[in-house]
């Protein structure tokens, strides 16, 4: 989307971009009568005639949303088919920025941010609204340090018909429910994502890791690994709601998330004292049905010097409200069982200590940066049923332009995206987390075309407007060094299958071959006549095969040049090619609005699928599924069509894209495609 800074939207002038969020570019805007600030979320999406009367239908339950820790809707609207969003601005960050990851925290700490969203929610729920993506980084802090849950935007598209009828999955993979991530939401999916943010703040860490794929599957099917395992020592009692909050059935959680914030809190205040040797277990009182207060568990009843007992709690009484206190008499002996059972004793101490409000210091750190180096593909994981077909897992809104290229890193778990902003960015697939992001062909109009992972996961290549192609460190970004061989733009690269040599081709119509770590020319393809497109690798690393304006698709020798075949079968451009897993054969897309599958050694027709009608469409990107049955291709109609590769039968279509597909690939890990378009977005959703 164009950047918006000094447009007006209703009556709020955009002054300044704050960031991207899940669904929308989010800035900070000006009333223009009233000189007051505001957000203003901008959601990354058109919406047709039909549509527009359901945003505003769900924008006005969204406005009716009024508590003290929900973010408030001042404002919504639709200019241009595009719908915004103005809330009150929250100026000191998110719990993300405050709590960074793998540190980990106290129970006292955690509670007063605890009991905040779970309001937020239960109220939320009474209102027949699903948050869908609760998380730190939508749990914002006001201007009294209060927490202000944001994002019901997504909860508000989701309940848009168009999404219910795609059965379209939001959220974060982190922190989704094994429900959610099967298309099934429900209030108990809040709990469950709360409690994986509980989870993440005892320990510094989630529970689950790995591809995408691995991530929800564990949800789906493992339990999350203990936490004593994670913070030795931590209570039992903890533990425990912890668990009950992240069982897989909803129905075995709490029956609320304020229930599961008072179960945390109770076992919180569960701890145990020593006394001259003798151990006083002290336990908030449980209320029941009947009588209020449960019996309080006690041990002993000797006499505990008043001195003794307010040094042992001093920590806990100090939290309290001073209307709360309690000052105990200099030079008496006061019963264990008088402190448990009488008056507002210290069970009434403890429930009276679940309204204080901690106000802490806010701290920040820079998001991790993936290892240097990966290990090799994990084994997709066989689990059909985890995901709708099509259903949308994460959407990667980190780029300002058209999105050009993307690629998987070798274990799937991030991916490398290239666009028209001038940037390549890092991202983690299953958070969305931006880890890198690379500025080298940086400058104006200076946009990135091309973009390829080694196979040892060590290095990235980029290619660009700026004639050059640079290889650069994955973990961190740090340049190698730049290739400046090409004489015009580069549109297209590939790494060899042994990472020794890089390939790129572009305007100026050839394909240049040389080493990746010294960046030696090794040859130059000179025979194509118009500009090369789109290139690839024989699994042998023995030849090249390179796609052009001048309609053909030509196999030749990687490092003679000596053509080995030329492909005749498009009629213009060829955008886009992709060689099968198993080597033989290849697909081919072009201006003819075709994919083409033929056979790589003598150019025998397999199947060709015109899926993508219409007189104006391009067929710009295509790949194989890992098994080599099926292909994946995307263009100008702005969809992306699986279909069979034997046959040419299309079995699915997905339409969330809003613009041109330009990039797209297979997960090396798991039945997932990424597809990046010029509608900025880059896209992770289930293909089969």
């Amino acid at each position: 989307m164009t950047n918006l800074v000094g447009q007006q939207l209703g009556n709020y002038r955009l002054t300044r971009l704050l960031g991207v969020g899940g669904f929308a570019e989010i800035y900070l805007g000006e009333q223009v009568y009233l000189d007051t600030q505001a957000a203003i979320k901008v959601l990354q999406t058109r919406l047709a005639t039909e549509e527009q009367e359901n945003f505003l239908h769900e924008a006005r339950i969204i406005a009716r949303l009024i508590h003290p820790h929900i973010i408030r809707l001042l404002e919504f609207g639709i200019e241009a088919e595009v719908p915004y969003l103005v809330m009150d601005y929250a100026p000191n960050g998110t719990l993300r920025d405050r709590f960074p990851r793998e540190v980990p925290l106290e129970p006292s700490t955690i509670l007063p941010y605890l009991k905040q969203v779970a309001g937020a929610l239960d109220y939320a729920h009474a209102q027949h609204l699903v948050h869908r993506d609760v998380k730190p980084e939508n749990m914002l802090l006001g201007r009294g340090d209060e927490v202000l849950l944001s994002d019901f935007g997504i909860a508000l598209l989701a309940q848009n018909t168009r999404f219910q009828n795609t059965q379209e999955v939001f959220g974060t993979a982190s922190y989704m429910a094994p429900e959610q991530i099967q298309g099934k939401a429900q209030p108990a999916s809040d709990q469950y994502a709360l409690g994986v943010v509980l989870y993440e703040w005892l320990s510094g860490i989630p529970p689950f890791h790995g591809t995408l794929t691995e991530v929800c599957s564990q949800h789906l099917s493992t339990p999350p690994p203990p936490l004593h395992e994670k913070v030795p020592g931590i209570s039992p009692a903890v533990e425990v709601v912890v668990e009950k909050a992240l069982a897989k059935d909803p129905g075995s959680r709490y029956p609320s998330v304020e229930a599961m914030v008072l179960a945390f809190e109770e076992a919180s205040w569960s701890e145990t004292l020593t006394d001259s040797g003798e151990e006083l277990t002290i336990r908030r009182p449980t209320l029941t049905a009947d009588t209020g207060y449960a019996p309080t568990q006690y041990a002993g009843d000797s006499p505990i010097p008043a001195t003794q007992l307010v040094s042992v709690l001093t920590s806990k009484l100090s939290t309290l409200p001073s209307f709360l206190r309690v000052t105990f008499p200099a030079n008496h002996g006061i019963s264990r069982r008088m402190v448990v059972a009488g008056g507002i004793g210290l069970a009434g101490l403890a429930v009276a200590g679940g309204l204080v409000d901690f106000i802490l210091s806010r701290t920040s750190s820079a998001p991790t940066a993936p290892s240097a180096r990966f290990t090799a593909p994990p084994s997709p994981t066989a689990s059909a049923s985890i995901h709708v077909l099509g259903s949308t897992l994460l959407t990667y809104r980190g780029h300002t332009d058209a999105v050009y290229a993307a690629a998987w890193s070798p274990n799937g778990q991030y991916l490398a995206s290239a666009s028209a902003d001038t940037t390549v960015r890092v991202w983690n697939t299953s958070s969305g987390e931006t880890l890198v992001t690379y500025y080298g062909h940086a400058g104006l109009f200076n946009g990135v075309f091309a973009v390829g992972w080694a196979s040892n996961g060590s290095h990235i290549a980029s290619g660009g407007a700026d004639k050059t192609v640079q290889v650069w460190d994955a973990a961190n970004g740090n340049r190698v060094f730049s290739y400046h061989g090409h004489s015009a733009r580069v549109l297209t690269l590939a790494w060899s299958p042994d990472v020794r040599y890089i390939a790129s081709g572009g305007a100026d119509k050839t394909v240049q071959v040389w080493d990746a770590a010294t960046g030696t020319l090794i040859s130059t393809y000179r025979g194509h006549t118009g500009t090369v497109y789109t290139l690839a690798w024989s699994s042998d690393g023995k030849y090249i095969a390179s796609g052009s304006a001048d309609a053909t698709v030509q196999i030749w020798n990687a490092m003679t040049g000596e053509v080995a075949f030329t492909y005749h079968g498009h009629v213009g451009t060829v955008y886009a090619l992709a060689v099968s897993p198993d080597g033989r054969n290849i697909a081919s897309t072009g201006a003819d609005r075709t994919v083409q599958v033929w056979n790589a050694a003598n150019g025998k027709h397999v199947s060709t699928y015109h899926g993508h009608v219409g007189l104006a469409n391009v067929v710009s990107a295509v790949t194989w599924s890992l098994n080599g049955k099926r292909i994946a291709s995307g263009g100008t109609d702005k969809t992306v069509q699986i279909w069979d590769a034997a046959s040419g039968k299309t079995a699915y279509i997905y339409r969330e894209h809003t613009d041109t597909v330009f990039a797209m690939e297979w997960s090396p890990a798991g039945p997932f495609i990424a597809s990046g378009s010029a509608d900025t977005t880059v896209r992770i959703w289930q293909s089969s």
